[in-house]
């Protein structure tokens, strides 16, 4: 996931706990989508606002990620590139200095709630701790005083 660091600068993330792996440099641009946040290898936080190839790109198929930094100054034009001829290709619009593009490898987009919340608290190696679905030892207080067992209900 993706914490806060400590310092100064409050829109730079830093990985938690290994985040930032060799899965998350491999990382597609088919595995982004539009208003997803993201932070670059040194930790300033950015919203994609555009994927696809960049007209000015060495390699025209090449999809790249049009993002939109939180830090105003860490960007190097307003979502827009112009060619060589001097046209303007505009790919998404945003405060001038703001947008950059990158090489999807570049972002990494953390892990999910859903994923980070598994990964915390149900792994497959967990111990079981409710034989027969119930809690050993702990009961949930009833209206007459007395306690009932806890039941897990599910998977």
């Amino acid at each position: 996931g993706l914490r806060p660091r400590r310092g100064r600068n409050p829109t730079r993330l830093e990985a938690a706990e290994g985040g930032a792996g060799a899965a998350a440099m491999a990382t597609p641009a088919a595995e982004f989508r539009l208003g997803q946040r993201v932070c670059d290898a040194d930790g300033f936080v950015a919203t994609v606002a555009y994927i696809g190839p960049v007209a000015t790109a060495r390699d025209p198929e090449r999809a790249w990620l049009g993002v939109v930094w939180d830090e105003p100054t860490r960007g190097k034009h307003d979502g827009s590139v112009s060619d060589d001829e001097g046209r303007v290709h505009r790919y998404f619009q945003c405060e001038p200095g703001r947008g950059s593009f990158l090489k999807p490898h570049v972002a990494d987009a953390g892990r999910g709630f859903l994923d980070a919340l598994a990964e915390r608290y149900v792994t497959m190696d967990a111990p079981f701790i409710a034989p027969g679905d119930v809690l050993p030892g702990a009961f949930a207080p009833t209206s007459s005083g007395r306690g009932r067992a806890i039941e897990f209900v599910g998977e």
